[in-house]
């Protein structure tokens, strides 16, 4: 949906911080265990990361047994349920599409009308990966902040959506602004990917790491970051919190904690091919 005034841009994220946290703790009612989990905004606020981010979609880790038709019914199923009376008219779910790098990506459209006409999307993604105690983690899920009751949702644990932001800032430009934001809030809250995790996840493009990061970073504009980020945080003011200075600071400190990390764990491989004493 593309929004000509602040008032426009406000409706919408009433509607996605209404129905997004709903369609995330109501899918856990009917998937079973081990089968989905959170990533993204909703999985970051369940742990308690950057708790002013907005929620822009819904993104999902999904393991590799659960069939495409079973995903598609679970996704259809928790749009029905997270609707309520006076959200939105005429809604319709058309996808699954599979991403340009395969059928690991899939994403989900959600359109409907506000009660006042004005047309709202929203996007499910899911990506296939593992689902165990090295990912992800169960959390208590509100489905909004003012509700009694919670759900039980496995959620992805801090570590795997940094990993999960760095793919995104690799694959570039969509989506890669909102990646560097959420990569830098997971950083400055003391969250690192572990050397073995970082090591298996990359693989021979360890040594590159560092480089190929910096270079989607770079690609990454001032405008388009300040753009998705004001959408995100609409408390934030031009010329205030968020400056070009700002973007700049989150570019370095991202480039030079990947560095780090790729440091370490190249560290951690050269000691694991040392030979054993005696």
């Amino acid at each position: 949906m593309n929004n000509t005034n602040g008032t426009d841009a406000n409706a919408l994220i009433g509607v996605q911080e209404q129905i997004l946290p709903r369609l995330g703790a109501g899918l856990f009612s009917h998937a079973h265990v081990g089968e989905l989990a959170l990533n993204g905004g909703l999985a970051m606020r369940a742990q308690g990361f950057a708790p002013t981010r907005r929620l822009r979609n819904l993104e999902l880790l999904v393991n590799e047994t659960c069939e495409p038709a079973r995903l598609d019914r679970l996704v259809r199923r928790g749009v029905k349920g997270a609707l309520r009376d006076g959200d939105l008219v005429n809604t319709e779910v058309s996808g699954p599409v599979h991403a340009r790098t395969g059928a690991a990506r899939m994403r989900w459209e959600m359109k409907g009308k506000r009660p006042d006409g004005a047309e709202v999307s929203l996007y499910i993604g899911a990506c296939r990966g593992p689902i165990d105690a090295s990912t992800v983690e169960i959390r208590q899920l509100r489905a909004s902040p003012s509700d009694r009751e919670s759900a039980w949702a496995e959620v992805c644990l801090p570590e795997y959506i940094a990993l999960t932001r760095l793919d995104r800032i690799l694959e570039g430009p969509a989506g890669a602004a909102t990646a560097l934001y959420d990569l830098a809030a997971l950083v400055r809250s003391g969250v690192s990917v572990p050397a073995h995790v970082l090591r298996k996840s990359v693989g021979s493009g360890l040594q590159a790491l560092p480089d190929v990061i910096r270079q989607g970073v770079e690609r990454i504009s001032w405008a388009r970051f300040r753009d998705e980020i004001m959408a995100l945080e609409p408390r934030l003011s031009p010329g205030a919190e968020l400056t070009s200075d700002t973007f700049g600071m989150l570019k370095s400190l991202v480039c030079d904690t990947v560095g780090e990390w790729a440091s370490l764990a190249i560290e951690d491989d050269e000691d694991d091919d040392l030979p054993s004493p005696g």
